[in-house]
């Protein structure tokens, strides 16, 4: 079964976690994406809509919806820094008696995280709409493991970068079916989820080995050479 990257409501509400996309919305109708955010993470937006369309950023806080920048037009582009942690939403409402398009980017914050094996260091860089944590590498599984937390009623948006050197190959992913890889030298995995907590597992086809081929080239001149100096004694 294939994930949505957007839920739809019976109200007229629908929720995505993707950074961008071109969207039709009809009259009196709701569009918002949503994304965690830690105090002091910045996001950057930009939209264009056909029409004049009302815009707001917001928060929940228990029962109440807290409203942290509002505007109404075609068009807007800022930067918002989170005051405190906790889930976030740009929301567009269609005021009108009849549908707007509506053309959208956001800058989801990116964190990295680092990797240490076989002597060397990777990087690993995430964007997402959502909490990643519990980053896993096994060489020995060719896996690389996390688990996501997405913003409440919010679809799951990450994107991955992992240096083929460390995980490569054929990809495959545990914990959802809608996911997509694009190669080169450092592989972009991204894999959407439904809302709530998963656990995402990615297959590769080949991992660093524990030693380097040099290392191990070296390793048996080594014994080579220790082997012949006895045979000479």
């Amino acid at each position: 079964m294939i994930l949505p990257s957007t839920l739809q409501s019976a109200s007229g509400l629908s929720v995505s976690g993707q950074p961008e996309d071109n969207v039709t919305i009809q009259d009196f109708d709701i569009f918002e994406v949503g994304i965690k955010l830690d105090a002091g993470q910045k996001v950057s937006y930009s939209y264009d809509a056909s029409s004049g369309i009302l815009f707001l950023l917001h928060r929940h806080e228990n029962t109440e919806v807290i409203t942290h920048f509002t505007t109404e037009g075609k068009s807007h582009s800022d930067t918002f820094t989170a005051p405190k942690s906790g889930d976030y939403y740009l929301l567009w409402e269609n005021l009108r008696f009849e549908q707007t398009n509506l053309s959208y980017k956001i800058l989801f914050p990116r964190t990295l995280h680092e990797v240490e094996y076989g002597g060397k260091s990777f990087t690993l860089e995430v964007l997402s709409n959502s909490k990643v944590e519990n980053l896993e590498f096994s060489a020995e599984d060719k896996q690389l493991s996390y688990s996501i937390s997405t913003p409440y009623l919010t679809p799951g948006f990450v994107d991955i970068s992992i240096p083929e050197e460390l995980l490569g190959g054929e990809f495959t992913v545990d914990g959802s079916s809608n996911y997509s890889v694009n190669h080169g030298s450092t592989a972009h995995i991204i894999v959407n989820t439904n809302t709530g907590t998963h656990k995402i597992v990615i297959h590769g086809s080949t991992a660093i080995p524990e030693f380097s081929f040099s290392f191990l080239v070296l390793a048996m001149a080594l014994t080579a050479f220790l082997s012949w100096s006895l045979y000479r004694k």
